[in-house]
């Protein structure tokens, strides 16, 4: 009964902060958003453009937070006080009307490994809520808008509506060879930047240096597990996955995960 309410919590606070943000960030038709499901490279990319324009930023979020606000209501009250063209980052579903749209895909299985760590494991609630728990939660749309209708929403009807004007990104692509992949999505968004500026800013948001600065601003370090910067690898939830979950996660997830050019591992599963 207790996770049942707090579940029904969460998805009616981040819709509320989703549809009102939306409402306040009063869109204007220079805008451009990036946009992923959660724990999908978004805060990693965002990091990386700050960090082109204002160097000494090196991954503090208060400076991505104030040049790349999120779409919410606390963000969309500091967008509201930049000047066209803004970036904008959110995590909304499909929505129309957006002018151009960066997306991040990354990896369902990954990305929902990183999601448990996110909710469950930095709480130190894992005893109480396990990854299969967390996972049939998830399937069963109890924690809302699920990894697949997310990413079958943006690479179907957003791309039918914004064509070349969305951009696929995929985290993975990115995390191999980060250089080209920045750089497309820098002239993407019209952002001049020199092939030392790209790299500089991408070294200024690695893993060290986004967990050195974490722990700068809460006052010493925290464990892996504790941490909001917790791997950033690419392992197609390897270890947390058994033939079962996988299953019943490509049931639904299979032709989001085509869409984003990932292969089933079924038949690798033992």
């Amino acid at each position: 009964m207790r996770r049942a309410l707090e579940l029904r919590t969460l998805r009616l606070r981040e819709w509320a902060s989703s549809h009102v943000g939306f409402q306040l960030l009063d869109a204007r038709p220079e805008d451009a958003f990036i946009v992923s499901f959660p724990r999908s490279g978004c805060t990693w990319l965002r990091t990386v453009c700050a960090n082109v324009l204002v160097p000494w930023g090196r991954a503090n979020p208060d400076v991505f937070n104030s040049l790349i606000p999120g779409a919410t209501i606390r963000g969309a009250l500091r967008a509201r006080r930049l000047t066209s063209p803004r970036v904008v980052a959110s995590h909304a579903p499909y929505r129309r009307g957006l002018g151009r749209v960066v997306y991040v895909v990354r990896d369902g299985r990954d990305a929902l490994v990183s999601l448990y760590h996110y909710r469950i494991v930095r709480a130190g609630r894992a005893a109480e809520v396990s990854f299969p728990t967390f996972l049939a939660e998830h399937l069963a749309g109890e924690h809302g808008v699920s990894w697949h209708s997310h990413v079958e929403g943006w690479l179907r009807a957003g791309r039918a509506e914004l064509g070349d004007r969305l951009l696929l990104v995929r985290y993975e692509d990115v995390l191999a060879d980060p250089h080209p992949h920045v750089r497309r999505v820098l002239d993407f968004l019209a952002v001049r930047a020199t092939d030392a500026e790209v790299d500089a800013a991408i070294d200024g948001a690695s893993l060290n240096t986004m967990r050195a600065v974490e722990a700068r601003r809460l006052g010493g370090p925290l464990a892996a597990e504790r941490s909001f910067y917790r791997s950033g690898r690419a392992t197609h939830g390897a270890g947390w996955f058994d033939a079962d979950m996988l299953a019943r996660f490509e049931e639904g997830a299979g032709a989001a995960l085509a869409l984003g050019g990932y292969a089933s591992l079924l038949e690798h599963t033992p």
